[in-house]
């Protein structure tokens, strides 16, 4: 006589694993923080000159971030 046991986490096998709670909680004060330095950013840029800036050789603009520090 066969007899066939079914497990209750059928579903579990397709999800990928979670990330721990804390991995969370300070991936998203990452990205809060670096949204909050974006504003800073975005909020003072009139006090510079466009000048200043491009003798400065600061490439980074709002529209592209890629050459700030902080950005992965």
């Amino acid at each position: 006589m066969a007899t066939a046991t079914l497990s209750a986490r059928l579903g579990s096998a397709a999800r990928s694993p979670k990330k721990p709670f804390l991995v969370r909680v300070l991936d998203a004060i990452v990205e809060s923080r670096m949204r909050k330095a974006m504003l800073d950013i975005e909020r003072f840029r009139h006090l510079i000159p466009e000048d200043e800036v491009k003798q400065a050789g600061y490439t980074a603009t709002l529209s592209c971030d890629a050459a700030l520090p902080f950005t992965r």
